[in-house]
């Protein structure tokens, strides 16, 4: 172990305070304290109050549920019950704009932690100039899109 110096001694060393995660409330099912814990750990541990845990369970269990209609729409064959493919289809985008309704009241969805311009300097320092015309094909004339510039060649 290396000797500190008299100066490294005297210097205090500063006590950070942890905020403990939110706990999941008891008697929550184990899958969706499995979302509660997943979602509470991948966010600073302040991001959640206590008077957010109503709206977190209702998420989970909105989750959870989405999850188990997706099995079931796996396992649903369309040709041999079409009504009943129809009823999981039409639950399974309520449930998925809940899920979507609960996250953007947390704030949970990546367009809410990021800034427009921020994103817009990101995707421009990430991939450098775009050539839309390799997605596009030769629908449309070359568009290089660049980091501050928008670049028009025509090809012919």
């Amino acid at each position: 172990m290396p000797r500190l110096s008299a100066a490294a001694r005297a210097t205090p060393i500063p006590i950070r305070y942890s905020t403990p995660l939110l706990d999941a409330p008891k008697g929550l099912p184990a899958r969706e304290r499995d979302v509660w814990r997943r979602t509470v750990q991948a966010l600073p541990a302040d991001w959640f109050k206590a008077e957010q845990v109503p709206i977190l369970t209702a998420y989970c269990r909105h989750v959870v549920q989405a999850d188990r209609l997706a099995g079931a729409l796996a396992k649903a064959d369309p040709t041999a019950d079409p009504d009943g493919y129809g009823k999981l289809l039409r639950l399974s985008g309520e449930l998925s704009g809940r899920v979507l309704a609960l996250a953007r009241a947390m704030r949970l969805t990546q367009q809410s932690r990021l800034h427009v311009e921020t994103a817009g300097r990101r995707a421009a320092s990430a991939s450098g100039p775009v050539d839309v015309s390799v997605i596009l094909g030769s629908v449309m004339p070359r568009l290089n899109v660049g980091k501050d510039r928008i670049r028009r060649n025509v090809t012919s």
